[in-house]
């Protein structure tokens, strides 16, 4: 049998250190600016416990997409038209870190209708 050997103290220090560091961008995307922010309150609050080398978040500009549509179902009457509007808000986190801390800051209560995309940038 052979013996396995459980690292203490500072050789869990040196196996942490030795993990390859990625870096890291969230793109936190929601049609609802209150919960966008309370997601990404979150997130920079995990990040700077995690002592990551964090950037962000970044604002994007907000998009707005318009939808112009006759009322009258017919041809017939006057001209009235109804405007609809979705507001797209988007945020970018970039950071770096190991597999390990991405696990730990993507493993976060998200508030309903807000969506994350992790994606790891390479050079």
């Amino acid at each position: 049998m052979a013996d396995h050997v459980v690292p203490t103290g500072d050789e869990k220090k040196e196996i942490i250190e030795d993990l390859p560091v990625q870096k890291i961008r969230l793109t936190i995307t929601s049609s609802k600016l209150p919960n966008l922010q309370r997601v990404v309150g979150n997130l920079m609050g995990k990040l700077k416990k995690g002592n990551l080398e964090v950037r962000g978040p970044i604002p994007m500009p907000r998009r707005r997409l318009r939808i112009t549509t006759r009322r009258a179902p017919c041809g017939n009457g006057t001209e009235t038209y109804d405007h609809f509007e979705l507001r797209i808000y988007k945020r970018v986190i970039d950071f770096q870190g190991t597999a390990e801390a991405v696990k730990q800051v993507t493993q976060i209560a998200l508030e309903p209708d807000v969506h994350v995309e992790v994606s790891v940038i390479t050079e």
